[in-house]
C-alpha cells in the first residue's frame, strides 16, 4: 500500500538509504531474480487483490445465524454482483490454525491515566469471571502519546491479567481540559502553561489537533501490523474516541498551520484496515466524540471534494468502526458485557471471498453490499475498499 503523506510525522531512516547507495563489495553477489510462469504472476495478482469479507448474520434478537450456505449470500461490488472464491462457515472454538486473534486497545491518548483505570478495572473484571483459555488469542495493548505498548497474543487469562499490569503501570498523556471529568493534570506535559492561558482557543486547538493526530496514527499503526499476521483481527478501542478539531475562520486546521484536507488521513486508516482485514469495535462507557458535520448518505468512501464537517464525521472512531463491519457501543454501563458482545464477532461468523473487476484507477472507493436469503436478519461486514491498480 503507498505511504500517504499528510499532517503526520514521518520518520525516515537515513542509515538504509546511504547502505543502498554503497557500490557492492567486489565479492558479493547481486540478488537474483526467481523466474514465474505466467500462471503464478497471475496468482500472485489475484492473492493481493482478492477482497476478503468477515460477514456477522444475526437475527431479530440478535442471536447469530449458522448453517448458511454459500448459496444464500449474494454480494456486490458498487452494484456489480459477485462470483464467491471462498466462502467458509467460522466458529472459534474449533479453528486451531490462528486465523483469527482479537487486541483491545486502552486509549490513554484521550482519556489518560483515568480512563485507562477504568477499563483496567473493567478487564480485570472480565478476565477474572472467566475460566479455562479465552476463545481465541487475545493481545492487550495501551495507547498513550508516548507510542502504543503491546503485550503478546495468548489464550491464558493470567498471561493477559499479567500483561495488563505491566502495561498499565504508568500512561504518558496531556490533557487539554483539566476540567473534564477524568482528566489527569498530572501527566500533562502542558501542565500550568496551558492553565495560565485560560481559554486560548490556539493552544486549546493544538493540543486537540495532537490528540487527534497520535490517535489515527496509532490506530493506521495497529492496521499495518496486521496485515504481516495470519487471519482476521478484531480491534476493540475502548473510550470515546479522539477530538476533532474546531475549525477556525473558514477552513480547518491541520498540523503546521495549513489549511487541510482529511481525505488522505481517511484513506489511510481505511486501507490499512482492510489489508489487514481489521474489524473495528469501539466501546465507551460515555458518548462519543462526533463532527458537528452529518455525513451525506451514499457518500461512503468518495471523500475527495467533501466539505470538512463530512470529512470529520467520517474519521469518528465510531464511523471507522462501522466501515468495517464493527459495533459502536456508546454508554456502555458494563464493560464486561461490552467486551463479551464486541468478542462475539470473533466467534461465528462466514467467511467468504471474491475477486473485484480491474480497477482503472488507485485508490478509488467501491462499495460492498451483502445480503443474506433470510427474513429479518441483519448482515455486518466490510462497508467498501480502496481500489489498487
Amino acid at each position: 500500500m503507498p505511504r500517504i503523506w499528510w499532517a503526520f510525522p514521518i520518520v525516515c531512516a537515513v542509515g538504509g538509504a546511504r547502505a543502498l547507495a554503497q557500490t557492492p563489495a567486489p565479492n558479493s553477489q547481486s540478488p537474483q531474480l526467481v523466474p514465474r510462469t505466467a500462471e503464478q504472476r497471475e496468482q500472485t495478482y489475484v492473492a493481493q487483490r482478492r477482497i476478503n469479507l468477515h460477514v456477522v448474520v444475526t437475527d431479530a434478537s440478535g442471536t447469530p445465524v449458522t448453517g448458511l450456505k454459500a448459496e444464500d449470500f449474494a454480494v456486490s461490488d458498487h452494484g456489480l454482483p459477485q462470483e464467491l472464491a471462498l466462502f467458509a462457515e467460522v466458529q472459534s472454538a474449533k479453528v486451531k490454525d490462528n486465523s483469527i486473534h482479537g487486541l483491545v486497545v486502552l486509549d490513554g491518548i484521550n482519556g489518560g491515566g483515568a480512563g485507562v483505570n477504568r477499563a483496567r478495572k473493567e478487564l480485570v473484571k472480565w478476565l477474572e469471571q472467566g475460566h479455562g483459555p479465552v476463545a481465541y488469542p487475545l493481545e492487550i495493548a495501551v495507547a498513550s502519546q508516548a507510542g502504543t505498548n503491546e503485550g503478546k497474543p495468548t489464550t491464558d487469562r493470567n498471561a493477559l491479567l499479567k500483561d495488563l499490569s505491566q502495561l498499565t503501570r504508568k500512561v504518558y498523556s496531556v490533557d487539554c481540559d483539566a476540567t473534564q471529568p477524568g482528566s489527569d493534570i498530572r501527566d500533562s506535559r502542558i501542565g500550568a502553561e496551558f492553565l495560565g492561558r485560560g481559554s486560548s482557543a490556539l493552544a486549546r486547538w493544538t493540543c486537540l489537533n495532537g490528540h487527534l493526530t497520535d490517535s489515527i496514527n496509532a490506530l493506521k499503526s495497529l492496521a499495518e501490523e496486521q496485515e504481516n499476521v495470519k487471519g482476521r483481527a478484531i480491534v476493540i478501542w475502548t473510550g470515546s474516541g479522539w477530538p476533532l478539531p474546531p475549525q477556525m475562520n473558514t477552513g480547518q486546521i491541520m498540523g503546521g498551520g495549513i489549511a487541510g484536507d482529511l481525505s488522505d488521513a481517511i484513506f489511510a486508516v481505511e486501507a490499512g484496515m482492510q489489508q489487514g482485514q481489521v474489524t473495528l469495535e469501539a466501546v465507551s462507557w460515555g458518548k462519543f466524540e462526533r463532527a458537528q458535520g452529518i455525513r451525506r448518505a451514499g457518500l461512503q468512501g468518495n471523500l475527495k471534494g467533501a466539505s470538512l464537517p463530512e470529512q470529520e464525521a467520517a474519521l469518528e472512531l465510531p464511523a471507522l468502526a462501522e466501515q468495517t463491519g464493527g459495533l459502536a457501543l456508546e454508554k456502555s454501563k458494563n464493560l464486561v458485557d461490552a467486551l463479551n458482545t464486541c468478542l462475539a464477532d470473533g466467534e461465528r461468523y462466514y467467511s467468504i471471498a471474491y475477486d473485484p473487476p480491474p480497477a482503472a484507477a488507485q485508490g478509488q472507493f467501491r462499495s460492498i453490499e451483502v445480503k443474506v436469503d433470510r427474513p429479518g436478519a441483519t448482515v455486518r461486514t466490510l462497508a467498501g475498499y480502496y481500489t489498487q491498480p
